[in-house]
């Protein structure tokens, strides 16, 4: 069969070729596990002086944690944990609208970011949406009230 795919006349250099390749890589795969040992050998002797000297890695020492707080300690019982499951979290556009409707006057960006916290335009994100949906109003130019 390899005959036939390289002919008669190559099959002799092409298993040369091979041969020699192989020879190669067995001298480097040689070569490798020399430098393997070596390199145990090495760490073997450091490791028996270090024996030796005592002066042996300790195992590093975990940091301490900080004791809780009362405050931290009540906020994770299982009440609280289940009293956090229940109360439904206010999403960022329900926060500026409830601020809106509960203003008595119209309100702008600057002064809905500041009662929030949000960024600037976080919040003219927020209410443009809102006022496409129809959930505010606007009352002049970057004033908004409630619908």
């Amino acid at each position: 069969m390899v005959r036939k795919v390289i002919g008669a006349k190559n099959t002799k250099k092409v298993l040369e070729t091979i041969q020699t390749g192989l020879k190669v890589l067995s001298s480097q795969t040689e070569k490798l596990m020399q430098l393997v040992e070596n390199l145990e050998k090495e760490e073997a002797q450091a490791a028996k002086k270090q024996e030796q000297t005592g002066t042996a890695k300790k195992p590093e020492k975990k940091p301490k944690k900080k004791p809780e707080t009362k405050a931290a300690k009540k906020a994770r019982t299982p009440k609280a944990d289940q009293a956090r499951a229940k109360a439904p979290q206010k999403t960022a556009t329900d926060q500026v609208i409830e601020i809106i409707q509960n203003a008595n006057r119209p309100l702008n960006v600057a002064d809905l970011s500041e009662m929030t916290g949000f960024e600037q335009k976080k919040v003219q994100n927020i209410v443009s949406k809102a006022a496409r949906q129809g959930r505010i109003n606007r009352a002049g130019r970057g004033l908004y009230v409630s619908t």
